[in-house]
């Protein structure tokens, strides 16, 4: 004798809940935790109190490159053209060698600010990302 409609219907909602389940099973038998190593599950706090899951020793090796990074910054001269002026006090420059657009304030120039200028400075990392420092007027 032939099924029902209503019986088909409920068969294929039976398998397909079935085989639902079955997905769900495998999904957590790959996503589980169990069998890894310590080390995975271990949670380092950096400087700044912020969780991490690098190691004392990686992150200051991080940090030696950081600073090394921010010194070989500093050590150079850079030119470029003031491109965009504020009445607030500030300029971005753009860096004639990279094409870069750097940040710089009014007190780090000792004359006004102005659209075009030619000038020299030195670059500076702080937490807000990279400035201009020590800022001259070129001829």
């Amino acid at each position: 004798m032939a099924d029902s409609f209503f019986k088909k219907e409920n068969n294929k909602k039976k398998k397909q809940k079935q085989d639902e389940k079955l997905k769900r099973r495998e999904e957590r038998k790959q996503n589980n935790n169990k069998g890894k190593d310590l080390e995975d599950l271990f949670v380092y706090v950096d400087k700044m109190g912020q969780l991490t899951h690098l190691t004392p020793e990686e992150q200051a090796a991080l940090e030696k490159k950081e600073v090394q990074k921010a010194e070989k910054i500093t050590q150079t001269e850079h030119e470029g053209i003031i491109s965009y002026v504020t009445d607030k006090g500030y300029a971005f420059v753009i860096d004639s060698v990279s094409r870069e657009s750097i940040f710089l304030h009014q007190n780090d120039l000792n004359i006004p600010l102005e659209k075009g200028l030619k000038i020299s400075f030195k670059l500076e990392q702080n937490k807000n990302g990279i400035r201009a420092v020590e800022a001259a007027k070129k001829e």
